[in-house]
């Protein structure tokens, strides 16, 4: 047998450290910096190699019950004599028999590169012995000088920053701008002299027709003389249309350039979209103007006068190449991908987002911060990019207090770093996020008292229990020391007076696993089969097979099993309801495998309550405030283990939901900068990457995002027939299935292919709201128009709505929900009704009647089960058997 060490997330009690390196003067400093009495050490230096004597560091093992400080890299003891790394365990696992046989020394260290060393007592070394202190010489200082007083420490050290315009606006060069008479012509391009007459006339042009316009709304109307106004006015229009048409040679002219060479082109490029365009007016001609191709960030707030071109006919193709382009140089070249995102797309996102992953942080923070209003995350690349100062300003601003300490801290600010810490403690209790703040009391503030104090409040309050009186466990077990746990664990009976054992029974086998050594003999044992008889006394047989974390006993789980099969059959009752937070008003619900989501707010502030089928609930929340009325929204996929939060057009932190034992993996919900819409219309696909639909410049555009958010493709919308109109301004109403994207505009549903190629099906009603079946089998959706409503199979070539009738006309339905492959309910006032798909047509089944307005209707693990969220909080079970 082969001992090994394993990683393992369940650290234990520090009771060593090892200090890295051969240099004795950096074993001393860490010893000092423990200001520990070097009379409660031993040290033992550790060899590199058992071929290699030379020292790889000291190892140092503390008296029992002293107060240690952070380490570095701190050891626990197992057994009697052998120390391995606080975060590894043994493997394979060995009865401490075992292990006692296979120790010969007085100390023996397991290290993960070094292997198994042994010491006896007399290979301890004292620590003052690498101090000598030489002989004195005999001289008198006591007539010395002080002399010269020291020089002040540095507190900063800054460099004069280049500006962000300087530095990117060094592409410049790069790109060696030119003038548009250029570019290559053919024998049917005009010349500079004609192009400087066509500018003179189209000015002329426009001005006559204005004058033309104002002449007839002002002069007394006579038939002869409103006849000579309309044919000026029809040859000044037609004169304007040849130099329009000139204008679309030069376009063409351009589109030509790009097949030849792409960087000639891009540097005589119009800009296509963006919201600074045409505040103001330029010059007029029939010719493009010269442009400087270069991302310049004092040129993307507007106020420079532009030319208006009609380019409908080559907007597609110029955009198309545009985005090509900027992939094609996202990586080599971020700063021309940023000049064609910004200046010539007005894609701000895209661009910070190329701009940030080239490492130009600055520019990228100036864009979140100055034109795209996102403090967060331009304070962040500014962290991430050194700039310390600017970053902690923007901290402060957005009242990022442990952000704010953070940096403080990494400035040498000491006092400021712990008031900030200090406001964010505040800000966290605020929420009734226990742990968070004994995190920070603990980590952050050295407030080890203060931190368990706020832990056991979580504890009592119920706010992630089972968490709090972990981490509680934790600190007061390496503040007193491994020998006190025994004790530690009495504290259950104080605790045992609310009744609420599957909690404590989760903690005591964490404590009892992590802390005591003779488990089946420990105290917690004991409590946990007291807690467990008292259950099971009330008739509460499944809490036996908790005794199977508690009992080295491999038959227990088949004795339970037996014992449980050999007891009467007893009568099934309906699910007992979930009762959330009845303070926050819930608004929508998102499911997932095991477990679902619900969103509210309260207080402003967004609320997500984390639930799983037997009723434990998690309550997460973010501490900034949300204007006006926040309404939120869940973008999730089944499959996916993260979830979008869209509300108002507010970005949150990431949050993440750790795994535990009520839940099988960990979660994350956040919201990403680029949502930025009130109603974004999006859809999550089963591998958590994302897809986002967009209008431009009146064309619908696909955008694909990674599940880490970064832009990976852009696709522009064709149509195959009638024009594609604006999405449902009610939306999102957005599904997917495979790689082809359903949604809907205000009268009609719209089917996107993976490459962009589009079809629109007109209905002849508004529409209102609508579902589809996402994680059941995303192929059908029910629509409610004012008409009625239609039940349609998402067909990725035919027409979906071929043939499709009106199945019900009076329901008004505020939401609606499948809740199985082919079973939807629809739910008016506080009526649920459910319907069932039979050959292709929606067929009613029941009416349910909720005790409050209804905010989502979800599937469950039982598959004859369905779940009511109401926005009260309390979620019914509801059968579906006919």
């Amino acid at each position: 047998m082969i001992l090994q060490l394993h990683y393992t997330n369940q650290p234990g009690v520090a009771a060593a450290a090892f200090i890295r390196g051969s240099n004795a003067v950096g074993w001393l400093q860490e010893i000092g910096r423990w200001q520990i009495p070097v009379s409660q050490l031993e040290c033992f230096p550790i060899a590199i190699s058992a071929a290699d004597p030379s020292p790889a560091g000291l190892f140092v093992i503390f008296s029992p019950n002293t107060k240690l400080p952070e380490l570095r890299d701190p050891y626990r003891k197992i057994g009697k004599r052998l120390y391995i790394p606080v975060h590894a365990e043994l493997f394979p696992a060995i009865t401490d028999a075992e292990l006692e046989s296979l120790l010969v020394w007085h100390r023996q260290v397991f290290h993960p590169s070094s292997g198994f060393a042994g010491f006896e007592e007399k290979d301890r070394i004292d620590p003052g012995s690498f101090i000598s202190v030489a002989a004195g010489n005999g001289l008198d200082w006591s007539f010395a000088n002080p002399g010269n007083p020291a020089r002040p420490l540095i507190h900063e050290i800054r460099v004069v920053q280049v500006s962000a315009d300087e530095t990117i606006g060094a592409i410049m060069e790069e790109l060696d701008t030119k003038k548009l008479e250029d570019i290559p012509k053919t024998e049917k391009d005009p010349g500079a002299m004609e192009k400087f007459f066509d500018k003179v006339k189209m000015g002329v042009f426009r001005f006559l027709l204005s004058l033309v316009g104002l002449v007839y709304k002002l002069a007394p109307k006579s038939e002869n003389g409103g006849q000579g106004l309309h044919r000026a006015a029809r040859w000044l229009q037609q004169s304007i249309g040849n130099l329009d048409k000139k204008r679309q040679d030069e376009l063409m002219r351009l589109l030509r350039l790009f097949e030849k060479d792409k960087d000639e082109a891009l540097k005589y490029a119009p800009p296509l979209n963006s919201k600074y365009l045409n505040r103001g007016s330029g010059d007029v001609s029939a010719g493009l103007s010269r442009r400087d191709p270069f991302f310049n960030l004092g040129t993307l707030g507007g106020g420079q006068g532009v030319q208006f071109w009609n380019m409908d006919s080559h907007y597609h193709t110029l955009q198309q190449k545009y985005r090509q382009m900027a992939e094609e140089n996202s990586n080599t070249d971020p700063r021309k991908a940023a000049y064609i995102y910004a200046h010539l797309l007005g894609d701000f996102h895209s661009a910070a987002s190329v701009l940030r992953k080239g490492k130009f942080y600055r520019e990228a923070a100036a864009l979140y911060r100055d034109h795209l209003d996102n403090k967060t995350e331009a304070a962040s690349c500014l962290e991430e990019g050194g700039h310390l100062n600017e970053a902690l300003q923007l901290f402060r601003e957005l009242k990022k207090y442990e952000k704010s300490g953070d940096i403080s801290s990494l400035l040498g600010q000491r006092d400021a770093a712990m008031d900030y810490y200090e406001k964010a403690v505040d800000e966290q209790l605020s929420i009734q996020s226990y742990h968070s703040a004994a995190l920070l009391l603990h980590g952050k503030k050295q407030e080890t008292g203060r931190a368990k104090k706020v832990l056991m409040e979580g504890w009592q309050e119920r706010q992630h229990p089972e968490t709090c009186l972990k981490a509680w466990f934790d600190l007061s077990i390496r503040e007193q020391g491994n020998d006190a746990a025994t004790e530690l664990v009495y504290t259950f009976n104080q605790l045992d007076n609310q009744k609420r054992t599957p909690e404590l029974l989760e903690v005591l086998s964490y404590v009892n696993h992590s802390y005591l050594s003779d488990q089946s003999g420990s105290p917690a044992t004991a409590i946990a089969y007291r807690l467990v008889g008292r259950e099971v006394a009330e008739g509460k047989l499944s809490m036996l097979r908790e005794l199977k974390r508690f009992v080295e006993d491999p038959l227990i789980g088949k004795d339970i099993g037996r014992f449980l099969a050999d007891q009467p059959a007893k009568t099934g009752k309906a699910s007992q309801p979930i009762e959330l937070d009845p303070g926050v008003r819930w608004q929508t619900a998102s499911w997932s495998v095991g477990q679902f989501l619900v969103c509210g707010v309260k207080d402003k502030r967004v609320m997500i309550a984390r639930v799983n089928w037997f009723g434990h609930v998690e309550y997460y929340s973010w501490p900034d405030p949300v204007e006006g009325r926040p309404t939120t929204r869940l973008i999730t996929n089944p499959a996916s283990d993260w979830a979008i939060v869209s509300v108002n057009k507010t970005a949150l932190s990431e949050r993440t939901m750790n795994r535990n034992k009520h839940f099988t993996k960990n979660y994350e919900v956040w919201s990403p900068p680029w949502i930025d819409t009130d109603r974004p219309q999006v859809w999550m696909h089963p591998d958590g990457s994302v897809t986002q639909l967009a209008e431009e410049k009146g064309r619908l555009v696909k955008k694909m995002f990674g599940d880490d958010g970064i832009l990976q493709r852009t696709v522009i919308c064709r149509p195959a027939g009638d024009p594609i109109p604006s999405l449902h301004p009610m939306g999102p109403f957005i599904t997917g299935h495979n790689r082809t994207i359903f949604a809907c505009a205000e009268k009609g549903l719209v089917r996107i292919g993976e490459h962009g190629d589009a079809d629109y099906f007109p209905i002849d009603s508004r529409i209102r709201t609508c579902a589809s079946s996402d994680g059941l089998s995303s192929t059908r959706m029910v629509i409610s128009t004012n008409t009625g409503c239609l039940y349609i199979s998402l067909d990725e070539t035919s027409n979906p709505l071929e043939g499709v009738e009106y199945f019900n006309r009076d329901l008004i339905p505020s939401v609606i929900a499948f809740i199985k492959a082919y079973t939807f309910v629809m739910v008016q006032d506080q009526a649920v009704h459910v319907f069932e798909v039979v050959d292709g047509r929606p067929v009613p089944r029941k009416e349910i009647r909720a005790t409050a307005a209804v905010a989502a209707c979800l599937p469950t693990n039982d598959n004859r089960r369905f779940a009511i969220v109401q926005v009260d909080g309390t979620v019914l079970f509801a059968d579906t058997d006919w």
